[in-house]
């Protein structure tokens, strides 16, 4: 949680954009894919699963979904919310902070 709050409050993270973002998510999902095989075996010793399972779903999945929100990163918008003529209303898309997960 510190080292989160770190990055969450350093400028150097915090005011990247989106496309940049996008980028680091495309380079990571490629570093994935280039050790998938270490990733799969680690996978395999920590949960059980076969290694076929490790190495075609589950890491296949990972690249999917980092690709899948690389591309994502840079298409998030705010949006003009109809209400009166007399206001004007809308929604900025901004990160909060860090969410975690327990997962049985």
């Amino acid at each position: 949680m510190a080292a989160a709050r770190k990055a969450f409050k350093d400028p150097s993270w915090r005011d990247i954009g989106g496309t940049e973002r996008g980028e680091l998510l495309f380079k990571l999902a490629a570093l994935v894919e280039q050790h998938r095989a270490n990733i799969a075996t680690v996978e395999t010793w920590d949960n059980g699963k076969p290694y076929s399972v490790a190495y075609n779903d589950d890491v296949g999945e990972v690249i999917s979904v980092l690709k899948y929100y690389g591309g994502y990163a840079d298409k998030l918008h705010g949006q003009v919310i109809e209400t009166t003529p007399a206001k004007l209303v809308y929604t900025i898309r901004e990160p909060l902070g860090v969410c975690g997960q327990i997962i049985p």
